[in-house]
């Protein structure tokens, strides 16, 4: 939300309940994605519990979301798994590795598993299907994404020239202006989190004659990628919950394979 529209909410909720509220400075929601198409692999092996799974990852179109399916048949692992499978992708894309964002805009194949009928159960799929996540996202390079706006701002003519001015210092683009009268009207796309205050702004030195509007317009490559990466400072590689590490068990020993090595792993 804007300053605008927080200053209203701050009037509202002091008017209809009486309580005095502060928020701090808005953010902006971050999510990550992969450039190139790889592949992920996990296995998770604790004593007496079994999954194995490999996934095909797809970079998928701008603001598609998640999506999966299987080219594996049904001889080769139970409808059941794969299905189980299946949902579990959307949980373990919670966290990228780059500001342990969520991650999107991936089109997830299945193209390997394997589970044991003794010993296998849902939670270890869980388990598997996040570090072959995991895995694959370290296997290719990832890109951050934030939230843009479509905008449209009317303003006099004379402050056409500012107004395009402080756009492209917003990292935003736009279209040739449109003149109606004494008016410019000028269309566009911005990052939101280099926009958040102009409407505030633009009322200022229009002395409340300029007008803006905001459409929210999806996510897109992070104008500011290493200054964000740099701000949240995630630490991928020590993040217990979201390890690209498989585990195995030989001769009654559980031990960790790291996730580059697992797919190739041969028990000693």
């Amino acid at each position: 939300m804007g300053v605008i529209q927080l200053e209203v909410l701050n009037h509202q909720v002091l008017e209809r309940f009486n309580l005095q509220v502060d928020f701090e400075e808005p953010e902006v929601l971050y999510k990550e994605t992969i450039k190139t198409e790889t592949t992920g692999f996990g296995h998770f092996e604790p004593y007496r519990h079994y999954a194995e799974v490999k996934l095909r990852m797809i970079p998928a179109k701008r603001n598609s979301g998640i999506t999966y399916s299987s080219s594996l048949n049904h001889d080769i692992l139970h409808y059941r798994w794969q299905k189980t499978i299946l949902k579990l992708i959307n949980p373990a894309c919670k966290k990228g590795i780059l500001t342990g964002s969520l991650v999107t805009d991936i089109h997830f194949e299945l193209i390997k598993g394997s589970a044991y009928q003794e010993y296998t159960v849902g939670g270890d799929f869980a388990q598997a299907v996040t570090r072959a996540i995991r895995q694959g996202l370290e296997s290719t390079e990832n890109i951050l994404l934030e939230p843009y706006y479509k905008f449209k701002i009317t303003v006099n003519q004379d402050l056409c020239g500012r107004v395009m001015n402080d756009i492209t210092k917003m990292y935003g683009t736009f279209d040739a202006p449109i003149t109606i009268g004494n008016n410019s009207i000028i269309n566009g796309r911005i990052p939101v989190a280099s926009s958040m205050n102009y409407a505030k702004d633009l009322l200022s030195f229009s002395k409340g004659k300029g007008n803006i509007s905001f459409l929210f317009d999806g996510y897109d490559v992070c104008h500011n990628t290493d200054e964000i990466i740099k701000k949240y400072n995630y630490d991928s590689s020590s993040d217990p919950e979201f390890t690209s590490n498989s585990v195995y068990c030989g001769k009654g020993i559980v031990y960790s394979v790291l996730g580059y090595e697992a797919e190739n792993h041969r028990r000693g």
